[in-house]
């Protein structure tokens, strides 16, 4: 019965002479090891231990010998027959019916398969680590809120130590607000991102912005969430609407008509309520219209020659945005048909991703009406003058100029 059961198990049984040579191994070594039991009776055993291993090989062999009880099983590499090296856990016990006592039975198990998986699982962890620490984001793996494993970014993240974070609730490291939020999507296992208010360990709040996605952990279905600190970008995002908000604000509630349109279609992208009112359209007919839909050019052909490609437009482009430059006049056609003189300033302005012209637009009627009563003024009294055959002069005592009629 032992002799079958010696033969037949799937373990190398080896006895070994006290100067370490093969008095009899089992069948299996040929399974194992790809030798013959013939090959290795009377060969020292040790010459199939790889160099690096030989030592403790030997170590072992005589602490069996020294002692009669049971040894603690070893690891080392046992060279096969095709040149390879197999990985193998041995357990050496003195042979104790043996009347010499200087005889080891050794029980060899192959263990190649296990470490190199266990090699692929720790390169496989290995790269993991490298992976998630490279990264900005927090990575904790849980499995329904109870946190099994995370990187080094989720430490420094929450303010806690690594002890302290394996075994917690994912809970725990949002802020009381933002619970319910959290909750609902590790149990609902919501994989779209949402963001939430996390909660450090000296109690301040951050906002993160989590992603889910299912994962397979230790042979668990588990998941893993990633969290990005988004608090930069919200503060951010909220000076920016402040001040989309005060540029609104001014934008709407400007004397001026203001007009953003796009620099190359020369199209309406955006108007304040007074361009809606001296033009006479709504916002949305505004939009739909082009610049040259109601602007009436007054520039004389000799006038277009003298600026040349040098206009107000061009060099509003390559000036500083926000910068109005130089004025022109001209004139504006409204929806009902008539016509009023504006004075127009334009510069550039970063609208979205495009850099856009800005127009700001005045009514000059009144002015020009003025303008045109006083050089009518002026004129009558120059006449009444040379009727009456009078002259006249006038002295600036601060700047010394003086006037004289015709």
């Amino acid at each position: 019965m032992l002799r079958s059961v010696v033969r037949s198990t799937s373990d190398i049984i080896m006895v070994l002479d006290a100067d370490g040579t093969v008095s009899y191994v089992n069948p299996a070594v040929e399974r194992i090891l790809g030798y013959k039991a013939e090959e290795l009776t009377g060969v020292e055993a040790f010459g199939l231990v790889h160099p690096k291993d030989a030592e403790r090989a030997k170590r072992t062999f005589s602490e069996a010998l020294r002692t009669s009880g049971d040894q603690p099983p070893v690891e080392f590499r046992l060279r096969h027959a095709d040149g390879s090296w197999r990985h193998v856990e041995i357990t050496n016990n003195k042979l104790l019916d043996d009347p010499s006592a200087g005889r080891v039975v050794s029980n060899i198990r192959d263990v190649t398969e296990r470490k190199q998986a266990e090699e692929k699982l720790r390169e496989g962890e290995e790269r993991f680590r490298k992976l998630t620490e490279a990264t900005f984001e927090a990575i904790v793996i849980h499995d329904k809120g109870k946190i099994l494993e995370a990187n080094h970014r989720l430490y420094s993240m929450f303010g806690h130590e690594a002890e302290e974070v394996v075994g917690m609730n994912v809970l725990d490291l949002a802020a009381p607000e933002s619970r319910d939020l959290v909750r609902k999507n590790v149990l609902s296992g919501y994989d779209k991102p949402y963001e939430a208010v996390g909660l450090r360990k000296d109690g301040t709040l951050f906002h993160g912005e989590v992603r889910g996605n299912a994962t397979t952990y230790w042979g668990r279905s588990v998941r893993v969430a990633t969290v990005r600190d988004v608090t930069e970008r919200k503060r951010a995002g909220e000076a920016l609407r402040r001040s989309e908000g005060r540029f609104r604000q001014l934008f709407e509630h400007s004397v001026d008509a203001l007009f953003v349109i796009h620099d190359e279609s020369r199209e309406i992208v955006d108007c304040n309520r007074e361009a809606c009112r001296s033009l006479g359209y709504s916002r949305e007919e505004l939009l739909a219209l082009r610049l040259d839909d109601f602007v009436l050019e007054i520039l004389s052909e000799e006038e277009k020659r003298q600026r040349g490609s040098s206009t107000p437009w061009r060099r509003a482009l390559a000036g500083e945005p926000g910068t109005i430059i130089g004025f022109h006049e001209n004139e504006q056609r409204r929806k009902d048909g008539t016509t009023f003189s504006v004075e127009v300033g334009v510069g550039s302005i970063d609208y979205g991703e495009r850099r856009m012209i800005l127009a700001s637009v005045r009514d000059i009627t009144e002015r020009k009406r003025a303008e045109k009563a006083l050089r009518r003024s002026e004129a009558n009294l120059a006449e009444a003058q040379r009727i009456a055959q009078l002259g006249s002069w006038e002295w600036n005592l601060k700047t010394g100029e003086v006037w004289w009629s015709d």
